[in-house]
């Protein structure tokens, strides 16, 4: 339950109820964001830091050894428990009594959305919980469709934006049905996954049915332990208790150059994005590490159709492909939370985490011509710090290293220590090329 104050309100409640009789906002007062993740990323926690440089106060919810608990840019965290989210939720959500909720992964983006529809509003406290999780992430009635792929395309397609045809199927026969009319290579993806996990390219015939075994597949009890044991994560165990079966969708696939938008919005409307194309990922489908800064008039406005179609609130982004042909831009897939590149500066000197702090002071959008925004291409935390001297990586002369806070560095080395992808050199030449800061 949500506790009584009149920070639970809207945006502009939180306005009056901070200005002074000047009309200004009262000194020293900063909104406070309830950060959430069920994953012990560092790229969490490099969020965390752009939230707190941005003016706001910073409280989390996280898996017990986050990184979020270590960092002095975050004043209090709650513990996550993967065996009873809601609860988890629920519980910070009334002892931090935040102004906006701020989730930074699927998973805790979904679970926010199972909260709202199985709180009923029959009294102050539980109205005032609905109406917070409203307010940080739009409006409700559009939350099923977040998490359809092919309701997601449905919905570009009538908003006028670029997106491919994308059908949902239930067996071998509809797959195949489908393939006659599409063609390979196609793009198999299961609805609720992230992070390219939940797709696979299929070229022939014979990669059908192992890729559709693959992503239509009961979690297994070996995945649920291994995730549990080595990487301490509990998130498989629901899925694989419940024996639940994703639903597949099927998609044509589209030649090109991979691209994406992190959104700041607001009742629809965008506050600020940043456009970039994707120069290098971990996997063919995985999250950037190497971007560039781009402008594309088509991606914002699909952005600017597809927030208005959605009503959407808080931060969001959007995956695109990059026409091979033309350029044109191909929305591929809606990520309903917060992504990693939204405190990165845009080619408009806008950037989507200064743009939500000054929505929740009740000031105008912020764009600085004093801001120098650095194209790239640019090494994403804690990607920044696995550069071998020799690589292809190296190459890249800017960095999203966050040398303002050692704490996070360090942090960041401790994870490429943990996946065996660090060099003695790394941290040295990383801080030598650190140019892509937001003063």
């Amino acid at each position: 339950m949500v506790a009584n104050s009149q920070h639970a309100g809207s945006v502009d409640m939180l306005s009056v109820n901070n200005m002074t009789t000047s009309g200004t906002i009262a000194d020293g007062w900063a909104p406070k964001v309830l950060l959430i993740t069920a994953y012990r990323w560092p790229t969490t926690s490099r969020l965390a830091l752009a939230l707190s440089e941005a003016g706001l106060t910073v409280e989390a919810l996280c898996p017990v050894g986050h990184s979020l608990a270590r960092v002095k840019f975050v004043s209090k965290t709650y513990r996550y428990g993967a065996l009873s989210p809601l609860r988890s939720l629920r519980n910070a959500i009334a002892a931090s009594n935040p102004d906006l909720i701020i989730p930074s992964d699927d998973t805790t983006a979904a679970q926010l959305h199972e909260l709202h529809k199985l709180t009923n509003a029959t009294d102050s406290v539980s109205n005032k919980l609905r109406s917070l999780i409203a307010h940080s992430l739009g409006d409700p009635t559009n939350y099923p469709i977040f998490y359809s792929r092919a309701g997601i395309a449905s919905l570009a397609h009538a908003a006028g934006v670029l997106s491919p045809t994308t059908t949902n199927i239930r067996n071998h026969d509809e797959l195949f049905s489908q393939l006659e009319n599409i063609g390979f290579p196609a793009v198999l993806k299961s609805d609720g996954s992230f992070g390219g996990m939940g797709v696979a390219v299929i070229d022939t015939r014979a990669e059908v049915k192992h890729a559709f075994g693959k992503l239509t597949a009961y979690y297994s009890v070996a995945r649920a332990l291994k995730r549990l044991i080595i990487d301490r994560d509990a998130n498989l165990f629901l899925p694989f208790l419940r024996r639940s079966r994703p639903q597949l969708s099927i998609q044509r696939f589209l030649p090109g150059k991979r691209a994406n938008a992190a959104v700041a919005c607001w009742k629809g409307a965008v506050l600020a994005q940043v456009t970039v194309e994707v120069i290098a990922s971990n996997e063919a489908t995985g999250p950037a590490t190497v971007v560039s800064v781009i402008a594309h008039p088509g991606m914002s406005q699909a952005v600017e159709r597809m927030v208005r179609a959605l009503n959407l609130s808080g931060l969001c982004g959007f995956d695109f492909i990059l026409d091979s042909a033309d350029g044109s831009a191909h929305l591929i897939d809606f990520n309903p939370r917060a992504t990693q590149t939204c405190h990165l500066l845009s080619s408009e000197r806008t950037q989507p985490v200064l743009s939500l702090a000054a929505k929740l002071r009740g000031l105008p959008p912020v764009a600085d011509d004093h801001l120098v925004p650095h194209r790239g291409p640019i090494a994403l935390f804690p990607h920044c710090l696995a550069y071998a001297p020799k690589s292809h990586s190296s190459i890249y002369t800017e960095t999203d290293l966050p040398s303002k806070s050692p704490e996070l560095v360090e942090i960041g080395l401790e994870f490429h220590r943990r996946n065996n992808r660090f060099l003695a050199k790394a941290f040295r030449l990383a801080k030598g090329n650190n140019t892509n800061r937001v003063e």
